[in-house]
């Protein structure tokens, strides 16, 4: 009874270090570690050579392929653990956060969903504001969107009901409609309020540059597609979509200003 993570990657050599270092802190309850490098052309496959020299656990991959979806469909496939979660290779997981994980799943066998609070990180990892996860009422619904990625894992019985399987049409909501389909097919929630990811931005994030355009259209498609109606639904996430439209608002103008890390405290964050 382990945990599977894979790291999908793509030209992000100043980040991914510190994202396999984090790995290998995680202790005995993380057994596979599978990077998917799609064909970086900076430091990437230097480091990740020098990676595996140092750590069994981890295997790599290194081919071209469709997207991040495709990445992590192919890591999740040769995946053997019990519980899986991805890395996107600019964040960080917090240093007892499988472990956290692994003792909820444990203490708890009709969890089948661990998500947790996340830290907002600058370029050079200074902590910018932490958030906590949704209520969990919010986080029951087949609809929500309120799930932190970095900080969530899941049972692999409940990817495996959801389909098992990352929709290759999305880049950059995937997870989202991960989440629905797990929570559709009757998938239980534990919200963990301590921080277990640590979510990155910087100039070429996706979160950064794509977020009003990518996360509208393939959120409206995830609705069409489950019959929500986009309509219903933006009026039920549309504070949420308002707070986040708010934190990435805020971030942006920070990295713009070269000033990550110089945080007001606008009254739109949940803070700690």
């Amino acid at each position: 009874m382990s945990f599977c993570i894979v790291v999908p990657t793509l030209n992000q050599g100043p980040f991914l270090s510190e994202a396999l270092n984090c790995l290998s802190r995680q202790g005995d309850v993380l057994s596979q570690i599978i990077i998917y490098d799609a064909g970086s052309t900076d430091e990437t496959p230097q480091i990740i050579q020098k990676y595996l020299a140092s750590e069994p656990r981890a295997v790599a991959h290194t081919r071209a392929d469709s997207g991040q979806s495709d990445a992590l469909n192919k890591g999740f496939k040769q995946s053997t653990g019990s519980y899986l979660g991805y890395l996107n290779s600019d964040d960080i997981l917090n240093n007892d956060a499988l472990a956290k994980a692994f003792a909820i799943f444990s203490s708890h066998p009709s969890i089948d969903i661990v998500t947790g609070s996340r830290s907002f990180i600058g370029p050079a990892g200074r902590k910018i504001l932490s958030l906590k996860p949704f209520p969990l009422a919010h986080l029951e619904k087949p609809w929500t969107t309120g799930f932190f990625q970095e900080a969530t894992f899941w049972r692999r019985s409940a990817y495996e009901r959801a389909g098992g399987f990352i929709d290759t049409e999305l880049r950059f909501a995937m997870d989202v409609d991960l989440w629905v389909r797990m929570r559709q097919n009757g998938s239980r929630v534990y919200r963990d309020p301590t921080i277990l990811g640590f979510f990155r931005l910087h100039g070429s994030s996706k979160s950064i540059t794509k977020a009003n355009t990518d996360a509208r259209r393939e959120i409206a498609q995830i609705s069409n597609q489950n019959k929500f109606g986009f309509e219903d639904y933006t009026a039920i996430s549309s504070a949420n979509w308002r707070s986040i439209q708010s934190e990435i608002g805020f971030i942006r103008t920070l990295i713009l200003r070269k000033k990550i890390g110089l945080v007001h405290k606008p009254s739109v964050f949940r803070r700690f």
